[in-house]
Parts: C-alpha cells; sequence; structure tokens
C-alpha cells in the first residue's frame, strides 16, 4: 500500500519543491520520494500519455505494482 502523501507528491511536485509560494514546511521520507519516482518512471515512458484519462490508467496501473515486499526492500537500502 503507498502513503497517502507519496500519491499527493506525485499529483502537486511543487509541495516538494516549494513552489507554491506559500511558507509550508513538508516533511518528505525518502521512502515517498523514492514511491514517486517509481511510479514516475513507470508512468512516462514512450509512448508519452495522450490524455488525462490515459495518464489516470497508467498512475493508477504504477501505484498497483508497488508491493509491501518493495517497499521493504527500499527501506532496507535506506537504512544503509
Amino acid at each position: 500500500m503507498v502513503s497517502t502523501a507519496a500519491v499527493i507528491l506525485f499529483f502537486k511536485p511543487d509541495m516538494l519543491t516549494g513552489c507554491s509560494g506559500t511558507n509550508t514546511v513538508l516533511h518528505v521520507t525518502p521512502k515517498e520520494v523514492v514511491t514517486r519516482g517509481y511510479v514516475k518512471d513507470k508512468v512516462f515512458v514512450p509512448a508519452q500519455p495522450v490524455s488525462i484519462p490515459d495518464l489516470k490508467n497508467r498512475i493508477t496501473a504504477a501505484v498497483e505494482t508497488i508491493t509491501p515486499d518493495l517497499l521493504s526492500r527500499v527501506w532496507q537500502e535506506l537504512d544503509y
């Protein structure tokens, strides 16, 4: 299961970069950054999404491929 923050970061990347114009501090864990990168790599491959429904379908499919084992391996890798 993917955390809500990871999904929010995927849809609102300006929250990570601070481009939203607010002074709000967002606490992002390394696992959330890795999860966003994983989903982004699965979604934006040739051929690029051509419509919003296509993009939504690709995001949904990518998020569904994230397993607890994958997140566990990421967590273990970050512990080193």
